[in-house]
């Protein structure tokens, strides 16, 4: 295979696993974000759920103060507390937080208020399940139904009963033995028991869902991580294993580079590059030895015709000194150019003279 498709295949390699790493990385992170939300949201369930809880139990409280003390501000703050949690009044900020044990001493708001927002439509904004929603509403109209009973009591403290139509129009005599009765009697239990028992069940069902949806995602975050780490080795598999190939491939390319000086230098023909790769090095060898080969023929051609030369020289440098007639021959510009000893005797000189 050539070096560049060769390079080309790992630089694919690598770009894909790349980007399938940044997908992974991507999926990752929105699994966390999932993860994160999903636990703010149980969080917030939580909170809702037991706000519906501590009103229940802060209209208790104040009811049961006012029958006691008889003192209207008591009344005021078991309205607010009404109608803060149906959205007819506007809902404090941070409301989860402690609110009214703060406000009681001093009769001054903690904290500003914000939109007025019931507590169902936060619940129903927040995601609640159906069958969740259901366990808070049941709930909430068991409060309700409370809130009669209290209703009763604290009308009783002033004098006021109900007529045919449940309307407190009726005046008679200030009954607080009745409304310290309804306020604490064993009805009362029973019915504060009935509201907690829907969010204590709600409370069942939001842990069930969580729990599972954790587990999800926590699986989900496991093999994304799995996977994650599967393809880093992977990267790293191929980026060793191109470095090994880049390293084979230079080392070949120094061997035929070494090959061509040392030819150049000893001006030895016959060095040949011992490289049978089918790449383009390989290819470069092939080329070099097959130059070389040529090189060479063609030098041992030239020296087999000197040789040849030389020995028909050297032949007729013996016929003309062994026969016996004068021979010599002149160039172009009438020097004598050679001579055989029996020319040179009939003529009387040297062959240096001539």
């Amino acid at each position: 295979m050539s070096t560049t498709r060769l390079f080309l295949i790992f630089f694919a390699l690598m770009m894909a696993l790349s980007i399938f790493i940044g997908i992974i990385a991507g999926l990752t992170y929105l699994n966390q974000q999932d993860f994160i939300k999903s636990q703010e949201t149980r969080y917030q369930s939580y909170l809702l759920a037991d706000e519906l809880r501590q009103s229940s139990d802060d209209l208790t409280r104040f009811a049961r103060t006012y029958v006691i003390t008889q003192d209207s501000k008591y009344e005021r703050m078991y309205r607010d507390i009404l109608a803060i949690r149906n959205g007819e009044k506007p809902r404090p900020i941070n409301y989860e937080r402690i609110y009214w044990d703060f406000f009681v001493p001093h009769m001054k708001k903690p904290r500003p208020d914000g939109r007025p927002v019931p507590l169902e439509t936060l619940m129903l904004e927040l995601g609640f399940k159906p069958e969740e929603f259901s366990k808070i509403q049941m709930a909430k109209e068991k409060s309700d139904d409370l809130v009669k009973t209290e209703e009763i009591a604290m009308n009783a403290v002033k004098g006021l009963y109900q007529d045919d139509s449940g309307q407190f129009t009726k005046k008679g005599k200030p009954n607080t033995i009745l409304a310290r009765e309804l306020m604490h009697n064993a009805q009362y239990h029973y019915e504060k028991a009935n509201i907690m028992k829907p969010i204590d069940d709600f409370y069942v069902l939001l842990d069930e869902r969580t729990k599972n949806l954790t587990q999800h995602l926590s699986t989900v975050g496991y093999q994304y991580l799995y996977v994650f780490i599967f393809s880093i080795v992977a990267l790293n598999i191929i980026i060793f294993s191109g470095y090994r190939i880049i390293r084979v491939r230079m080392r070949q390319m120094r061997s035929l580079i070494g090959t061509m000086v040392e030819t150049q230098k000893s001006n030895n023909l016959r060095l040949r590059a011992s490289i049978r790769t089918a790449d383009e090095i390989g290819q470069a060898g092939r080329a070099f030895n097959s130059l070389m080969d040529t090189v060479q023929q063609s030098v041992d051609k030239v020296n087999q015709t000197a040789e040849e030369l030389r020995s028909s020289e050297e032949k007729s440098r013996l016929l003309l000194e062994s026969v016996g007639e004068g021979i010599f021959g002149v160039d172009l510009d009438g020097k004598v150019a050679f001579i055989n000893p029996a020319a040179n005797q009939m003529l009387g000189y040297g062959p240096e003279e001539l």
